[in-house]
């Protein structure tokens, strides 16, 4: 089970960092919306956030699993311990 998380954890947090560098070298001239823009440059605004969207999701799941693994580490050293 432990492997499970740590592979988890590095998985998500892996796709994090690819999503983020891909959004950083793909969409580098995106910038908020202004108006009279054309239809050409709202959908790169657009796929640039999904694509943060997901990286920021997918940082926060490794996060979680980070803290559940911590926390499964925790409890069976204390019930060892005692």
């Amino acid at each position: 089970m432990v492997r499970r998380f740590i592979a988890l954890i590095i998985g998500f947090a892996l796709l994090a960092a690819m999503l983020a560098l891909m959004c950083r070298f793909v969409f580098p001239d995106v910038l908020p919306y202004m108006p009279g823009e054309d239809d050409a440059f709202g959908w790169r605004r657009e796929a640039a956030f999904l694509t943060m969207a997901l990286a920021w999701l997918s940082a926060e799941v490794a996060f979680v699993l980070s803290v559940g693994l911590t926390a499964y580490l925790w409890k069976n050293r204390r019930s060892v311990s005692v």
